[in-house]
């Protein structure tokens, strides 16, 4: 089980860029050897919007030169407050 907190950027449909704050997390089931990983995601600018981007599967890149792609699941909150909830697809970039 693996964890990274810290900054990242998630680039949306458009190819608009976000920044903000990720909390990730893996884990491994003994049922399958396959790490799965999930999240949330937190903009740095609360004006963001995300509903076009719910259920797409995103880029999402991490300062120490690694991308991994997420699936926007839901969002949380409203402007500062907002948390996008994320659902790591393939290996976590982490």
């Amino acid at each position: 089980m693996g964890t990274y907190t810290g900054l990242a950027t998630l680039v949306l449909p458009d190819s608009t860029r976000e920044q903000g704050v990720v909390a990730l997390r893996s884990k491994r089931t003994e049922s399958s050897p396959v790490q799965s990983w999930s999240g949330t995601f937190r903009p740095d600018d609360p004006s963001a919007d995300f509903s076009s981007a719910l259920g797409s599967a995103l880029p999402l890149e991490l300062p120490i030169g690694s991308t991994g792609e997420v699936l926007l699941e839901g969002v949380e909150g409203a402007g500062s407050d907002t948390a996008v909830r994320l659902v790591g697809s393939g290996p976590p970039p982490f």
